[in-house]
């Protein structure tokens, strides 16, 4: 049962929690929602520049929406998907236990700005304080300025989402990226009158006809696409086989997170290897991400016994 001192902190950092949400809900919301909106609709403007303008072949239609629609899916799930808030129910949850835990220690006070933040190193199975939040955290948390609170595992502010990605959104992010490569090299390689060389070349054009510009506008916008998201993909699925975030690749030493097989790591964010691994859902019986399996150098310089050397999602 928990004790009164308990509940008493409980209870103080939920009011803080609360509190904290309140005064900033309703302007990062509005500047969130006007996020979202303007990428939903350059993602759909490519849609129907590739079903209006242009003349793809019915099966070339069909794999365009089918990637298409996954990468819209993705996108909505990465976006509002709670990335490991103060106010996911994995957080709630370790509140509970870390106020009814006897033998906890005092949380590590960690600094606020970047350079700090880059000398501060692993804290492997460290609780640590979060001066802004003026409330504990676990460990490879870390506080988000533009979202106002600390993310579990947290990777990075992500302005194309309009929010953080983080423990329980780093997979949608993730296929949010792939599936977004594969619809605009889908579109790319089955436009037809004009076909993506074609609807570039404007200058050829406008010499023999009057040329429509939007089939120019939506292949250099999906160029541009198949760029960003082509690079961001790979460097995420880099930094998810080495078991480490945007955040955690400025700590220098070893990283006592990384398990010796790459595809334990991989495992530990995506979930077992199959056909769900494509889909933006978390897999089943995901841990909460409060904490982390360590490798041997983690486990020798861990100062608690919670860890577990073992690989998430494995078969």
């Amino acid at each position: 049962l928990l004790t009164s001192t308990a509940l008493t902190e409980f209870a103080d950092v939920v009011a803080r929690c609360v509190a904290i949400r309140g005064a900033s809900a309703g302007t990062i919301h509005n500047i969130q929602d006007d996020h979202r909106v303007g990428i939903l609709s350059i993602y759909f403007g490519e849609w129907f520049i590739y079903h209006v303008y242009c003349t793809p072949v019915i099966s070339w239609t069909i794999a365009f929406n089918f990637v298409f629609l996954m990468a819209i899916w993705s996108y909505l799930a990465a976006s509002f998907t709670d990335p490991g808030t103060r106010w996911s129910k994995e957080w709630e949850a370790w509140i509970v236990l870390r106020a009814n835990d006897c033998s906890r220690e005092t949380a590590e006070v960690e600094e606020q700005d970047d350079e700090p933040r880059r000398r501060a190193g692993w804290k492997p199975g460290a609780v640590t304080w979060c001066k802004k939040c003026r409330a504990e955290r676990p460990e490879r948390s870390h506080h988000c300025s533009d979202c106002g609170t600390c993310v579990l595992r947290m990777d990075h502010h992500c302005p194309w989402i309009a929010g953080c990605i983080g423990w329980r959104n780093h997979k949608a992010f993730l296929l949010l990226n792939l599936w977004s490569f594969l619809a605009c090299l889908t579109f790319l390689v089955s436009l037809r009158s004009p076909n993506s060389l074609e609807a570039l070349n404007i200058l050829k054009m406008a010499l023999t006809t009057e040329p429509n510009m939007l089939p120019f506008f939506g292949v250099t916008g999906a160029w541009l696409f198949l760029l960003v998201t082509g690079g961001m993909f790979c460097q995420s699925l880099f930094q998810a086989l080495r078991n480490t975030t945007a955040i955690e690749e400025l700590f220098s030493g070893e990283n006592p997170y990384r398990m010796h097989s790459d595809l334990d790591n991989l495992r530990q964010l995506i979930g077992p290897i199959g056909w769900k691994t494509l889909l933006p859902i978390p897999y089943m019986n995901r841990p909460p991400g409060t904490s982390f399996p360590l490798n041997e150098h983690g486990a020798s310089s861990c100062t608690t016994s919670l860890h577990v050397k073992a690989s998430y999602g494995a078969v």
